[in-house]
């Protein structure tokens, strides 16, 4: 069965539920009962009649041409609304979750880390730079222990003489 031969045959049944003849349908789209009852049975739908049924009847256009999504309108505005809301409550949940995760410090929002970063690398050169001070304070002590031995080398030296 082809695309619109579905399409037809779930209209013929829409119609059928609401009491509807092709007589009417045609009037309310205005055109012809018999254009109506060839959409029924099969001739694809063109855009502009699509959009006329759609207005009318509450039927989705892109149904009506392809047989692919919510016949209804109605239906697809329903999912899509259904979608945001799961979407929506969803991000809800998510940032829920990362808020109670940087309460108990389980993560760190970007500035925090940043901040951390910086504090970091402010200790870093600060550790260098006492490392060099270290260094250079190590060099002092070994002159000065170096001196005072040649000093007390004279003094023994000058003492035994």
């Amino acid at each position: 069965m082809s695309q619109e031969s579905k399409v037809g045959e779930r209209l013929k049944i829409f119609f059928k539920e609401k009491g509807l003849t092709q007589v009417q349908i045609a009037e309310r789209v205005g055109t012809t009962q018999q254009v109506v009852q060839k959409l029924l049975n099969g001739r694809p739908f063109g855009k502009r009649t699509a959009a006329t049924w759609s207005k009318e009847f509450g039927l989705n256009p892109a149904w009506l041409i392809t047989n692919q999504g919510e016949m209804m309108l109605e239906d697809m505005n329903a999912k899509i609304n259904t979608t945001k809301n799961v979407v929506e409550i969803g991000a809800n949940v998510f940032a829920e979750q990362i808020l109670k995760m940087i309460s108990e410090g389980v993560i760190y929002p970007a500035s925090v880390v940043k901040d951390k970063d910086a504090i970091i690398e402010s200790k870093d050169e600060e550790i260098q730079r006492l490392n060099r001070e270290n260094g250079a304070l190590r060099q002092q002590i070994e002159q000065l222990q170096n001196e005072l031995k040649g000093k007390s080398a004279a003094q023994t030296g000058a003492g035994v003489a």
